[in-house]
């Protein structure tokens, strides 16, 4: 399926001009991998059509992981669950991580508790540590995942690691200034925009876009306040032109964009794209479902793109075209067509008056040879 799409992308064509392949439409590179995961471009930046130039970034806020410290003690991770906050009667009980059950009784170590909740990590998304200080230690929760849409929802039915009344953590999205060249004033100019990170529910903290559909993967050590206006990518921007009146000038573009495969699904797993999915092991099954489920967006979205332009720009113009067509036609024919009714009317009318004139005519010839016969 994915050499497929990389087919289609490479062989589809108009005559001799590429239409998937990002040739007719705006494509962008990494140039920085160290600071930028995958980057996806589409036609317009800040409001203005973006141009061919570099893409600079200033992380403004870094994303963070929710992460939650816990409240009820332990003397080390060998003490029994028995001996939570000092105790020594506690029965264990059920911890809900995220929506997962997890079962520990009295006799268990921390250490197994610890344990339980890190083999449920590839559901819950949540790790867990042991912290300690002076004499005694805590368990400390952490959300793998950053930004806002993932969380720490933990509630428990005795006091294991925050008491009953559990907690809820969530981590915050990065933000960044991203400057670009868009035209402005028909001239190519920097172009300043904001992208926040976990726009959409599933969007990782790090994955940062703009209104327009633009967005960005930092990576982990991009993901810094100290990275200021570095330039982490080059932009191609391409179009189709399609001419839609008669005079110069009165022509419109579209972007098409790019569906290779490393440009679908490229900024949801940091270095990993459609071309890169991997589902032999768990981990890598996991990914590639994101990653899936970005390309499906991706491309649902290129495609309503175009089906736009059809309907509101080609459709409308060959109609209003073709309306400009029939009035001409009919304008031209009331100039130069005959209408026979009224032609006919008219024909008559001065058939019916030469009738009348000859008659008269007659009239008036006969009235002196009347005269004369009666002279005889």
């Amino acid at each position: 399926a994915v050499s497929s799409i990389q087919r289609i992308a490479e062989n589809t064509q108009f005559g001799s001009k590429k239409l998937l392949d990002g040739t007719s439409g705006t494509s962008a590179q990494v140039t920085d991998t160290a600071n930028l995961g995958g980057i996806t471009f589409g036609s317009s930046f800040g409001g203005t059509a973006i141009q061919n130039g570099t893409v600079a970034i200033t992380v403004n806020n870094a994303a963070t992981r929710a992460q939650a410290v816990g409240t009820v003690t332990y003397a080390s991770t060998n003490a029994t669950v028995a001996t939570a906050g000092g105790g020594s009667t506690g029965a264990g009980g059920t911890i809900v991580l995220n929506g997962q059950s997890i079962q520990v009784s009295g006799s268990d170590t921390v250490q197994t508790l610890v344990d339980k909740i890190n083999n449920s990590s590839g559901s819950t998304g949540v790790s867990a540590n042991f912290s300690s200080a002076n004499g005694s230690g805590v368990i400390v929760l952490t959300q793998q995942k950053y930004g806002g849409n993932s969380s720490v929802n933990e509630q428990e039915s005795s006091s294991l690691v925050f008491g009953t009344a559990g907690t809820n953590v969530a981590g915050l999205n990065a933000t960044v200034t991203v400057t670009a060249t868009g035209l402005v004033g028909g001239v190519a100019t920097s172009v300043v925009a904001t992208f926040s990170g976990g726009r959409a529910t599933t969007d990782s903290g790090l994955r940062v876009s703009d209104a327009s559909g633009n967005s960005l993967l930092l990576t982990e050590q991009g993901n810094d306040t100290g990275v200021s206006n570095a330039s982490v990518a080059n932009v191609h921007a391409g179009a189709l032109q399609f001419q839609i009146g008669a005079n110069a000038g009165q022509s419109v573009s579209v972007s098409l964009g790019n569906i290779r495969t490393t440009n679908l699904g490229n900024t949801s797993i940091s270095g990993q794209s459609l071309a890169s999915i991997d589902v032999t092991t768990a981990a890598g099954a996991a990914n590639a479902l994101t990653i899936t489920d970005e390309a499906i967006s991706q491309v649902s979205k290129l495609r309503a793109n175009i089906g736009a332009f059809q309907k509101n720009t080609l459709q409308a113009t060959a109609s209003a075209l073709a309306n400009g067509v029939e009035n001409l036609s009919a304008s031209n024919s009331q100039i130069a067509d005959t209408n026979v009714a009224t032609e006919v009317v008219s024909y008559t009318k001065n058939q019916i008056i030469a009738q009348a004139a000859q008659s008269v005519l007659a009239q008036a010839n006969s009235a002196p040879n009347s005269v004369l016969s009666l002279l005889r």
